[in-house]
């Protein structure tokens, strides 16, 4: 890790081992996410409210950053899984306010969208982006996530060598919140309530003739 490192290295206590650093779960209780087995993970000084950890090796990281949000936080489960599946919501001036909010990865807003998409190999749809930045020459793969009270976004980039895109798609699918298994059994019951109520009813049986 380049960024930060002193900082990561200080704070390897809490996820150091082969072993413990495939899954790190965050202490303030916003996020979850899984990394490479060799890539320790620690957090970072943030705003109240957000979570910054930093993941990754010499030459590859991760940076996932979680804000509670009042916007969302009576939302059901099912409407938040609505809404990361509207791509319309995701444009370029969203993911352009995301990426200039964090001005060590982006020093002078200088964000530049290459590209946006959508995962849907999870249950929950995963917005993807990918970013340049013309100030550190920097290519970045982006994703963001929503639960009901929280947003999370996560941003992964090389300093060296072939980026391992793999590792870098696979730590972004995995973004999710401690309550996710509450939270989509909420959301696999409305969206059953919804198929059921938009299921042809059966033609009424006509009465025997007599």
């Amino acid at each position: 890790m380049r960024v930060l490192a002193l900082a990561v290295i200080v704070s390897l206590g809490l996820c150091a081992g082969a072993a413990d650093a495939r899954v790190y779960t965050d202490p303030a209780g916003r996020m979850v996410f899984d990394t490479p087995a060799n890539w320790p993970a620690g957090p970072m000084t943030a705003p109240d409210g957000v979570s910054y950890v930093i993941a990754g090796s010499d030459d590859n990281e991760c940076h996932f950053i979680a804000r509670s949000t009042e916007a969302t936080a009576s939302a059901s489960p099912y409407s938040v899984w609505r809404t990361l599946g509207d791509d319309s919501r995701f444009g370029e001036a969203f993911w352009l306010s995301q990426a200039n909010t964090l001005p060590r990865l982006f020093p002078n807003q200088s964000a530049v969208l290459v590209s946006r998409s959508r995962d849907d190999s999870g249950f929950w749809p995963l917005q993807r982006a990918e970013f340049d930045s013309p100030s550190t020459g920097r290519h970045f793969y982006a994703g963001f996530q929503m639960r009901p009270g929280f947003e999370l976004l996560g941003l992964c980039l090389s300093y060296e060598g072939t980026p391992p895109v793999a590792a870098f798609d696979a730590a972004l699918r995995s973004m999710g919140h401690p309550e996710d298994t509450a939270f989509r059994a909420s959301a696999e019951e409305r969206i059953a309530a919804h198929a059921a109520a938009q299921a042809p009813q059966p033609a009424p049986t006509p009465p025997p003739n007599r």
